[in-house]
């Protein structure tokens, strides 16, 4: 679906992408906008999330529940998604109601009225959400591992902020925010469907016509170190769970592919994977374990390891773990294993791209990382290509057993003395 691209460009230097699709009368398209929590100003965190939040609550002249009604009676799918480095509308409908959903939508996004009652709603809701999370440990662990990773950076904080941070947001900063932090920032548009790229790229084109200059820039990211810090947070629980780890590659890096390839082998392929074959079938010391990575471009993004066990069996999963990457980084790999993994990603690539919100979020993907739209299939020959020595070499650079960081969370009166004696250099601070 990917062999003819059409690309274009209007007003304000917004690009969009797009794939012409006659399956089906449907469209698929989303607006993209450079913004994230990276930009919440200090004693103001989770402002850019309950400013997102909000884009869709309520207008001067529609109820949030006439806006829901408008997208339920023409059987559209909307939605609104924020995360650290991105905001993006995304909407599935059939072909006949796209002009009449971007009218709607243009109304939306350059007139919301954010309410003071809205607000008020939102601010609570978003601070009961906090304060559930602060109950569940993986949610504690996830946003204390971010914390310590991300340390005096505009990464650290949770998206949603603090309690204290939201009590603190008036209406007055989600109006400048919106208009300067949102609206201002780089924009681009992601597209399939059974319409015709002109009619597509005119009606965007007369959509942003007013928009102002963009303002883009990114703060200053210098972080390129682990510190060697361990949170340690004890709770009300009869199990432990843990998420140590150390910072991932730019998606534009030219071992991305060997990254993604790795860590199948390692602890991203499931069940297939080295760490969830020893240490979970055949020791059964975890009830489930992996490793994982995300993209922050234009930031260093994450790479982790996390498993949930219990108290009995904390010590040894801990030091199994350590020793497991340890001999992936020394020893290197199994061709069976290169061959078993590169089989994987051959059946699993292609899939990616068969539905047209898949297809969308692809070139929306390619547009914020400035890659090419066809770059899965790219990744996908370079995995292919890959031989066991050039993945060796990137393993023994990459995988750094002794310079991670993270958050545990454990037990009430748990010894967890042990820790020391693996992490001998690490500062273990108890929450």
């Amino acid at each position: 679906m990917l062999e003819k691209v059409y690309k274009g460009e209007i007003s304000n230097k917004i690009k969009v992408y797009y794939v012409k699709n006659d399956e089906l009368p449907l469209i698929s398209f989303a607006i993209g906008f450079c913004s994230g929590s990276y930009l919440d100003p200090k004693g103001k965190e989770g402002l850019f999330y309950l400013t997102s939040s909000l884009i869709d609550k309520g207008h001067d002249t529609l109820s949030t529940f006439k806006i829901r009604e408008f997208f339920d009676n023409i059987g559209a799918k909307f939605n609104i998604t924020s995360s650290k480095n991105m905001l993006s509308i995304k909407i599935l409908s059939e072909d006949k109601f796209f002009e009449r959903i971007v009218d709607f939508i243009r109304e939306l996004i350059f007139y919301p009225p954010f309410k003071e009652e809205e607000i008020e709603k939102e601010k609570n809701r978003i601070i009961s959400e906090i304060l559930q999370d602060e109950e569940d440990p993986e949610t504690v662990i996830s946003k204390k591992f971010y914390e310590v990773l991300y340390e005096n950076t505009p990464l650290s904080h949770p998206l949603e902020g603090y309690v204290e941070s939201i009590n603190s947001i008036e209406k007055k900063d989600i109006e400048e925010f919106y208009r300067e932090k949102v609206l201002r920032r780089k924009i681009f548009i992601a597209g399939t469907g059974s319409i015709d790229f002109d009619i597509f790229l005119k009606k965007f084109e007369d959509f942003f016509e007013n928009l102002d200059e963009f303002n883009f820039n990114y703060p200053e990211f210098k972080k390129d170190k682990v510190d060697k810090k361990i949170f340690l947070i004890k709770k009300k629980v009869n199990q432990v769970f843990v998420r140590l780890g150390q910072f991932s590659l730019n998606r534009k890096d030219k071992n991305y592919h060997k990254l993604i390839l790795s860590n199948y082998i390692l602890g991203g392929g499931a069940v297939a994977s080295r760490l969830y074959t020893k240490i979970r079938n055949e020791l059964g010391f975890v009830y489930t374990i992996y490793s994982k990575f995300n993209n922050l471009d234009p930031f260093k993004g994450a790479f982790y390891y996390y498993f949930q066990t219990g108290t009995e069996n904390f010590e040894r999963a801990m030091k199994i773990l350590i020793d497991e990457i340890k001999k992936f980084k020394l020893k290197g790999l199994k061709e069976r294993e290169l061959k078993e993994a590169k089989g994987f990603f051959k059946g699993s690539i292609p899939r990616e791209i068969e539905t047209y919100p898949q297809i969308t979020n692809i070139l929306l993907s390619a547009l914020y990382y400035e890659l090419k739209p066809s770059y899965l299939y790219d990744t996908l020959n370079k995995i292919l290509e890959t031989n066991k020595e050039e993945l060796f070499e990137f393993i023994k650079n990459f995988y750094d057993y002794e310079n991670i960081c993270g958050a545990i969370v454990v037990p009430e009166n748990y010894d967890y003395s042990f820790l020391s004696d693996i992490f001998p250099e690490h500062k273990i601070e108890l929450m």
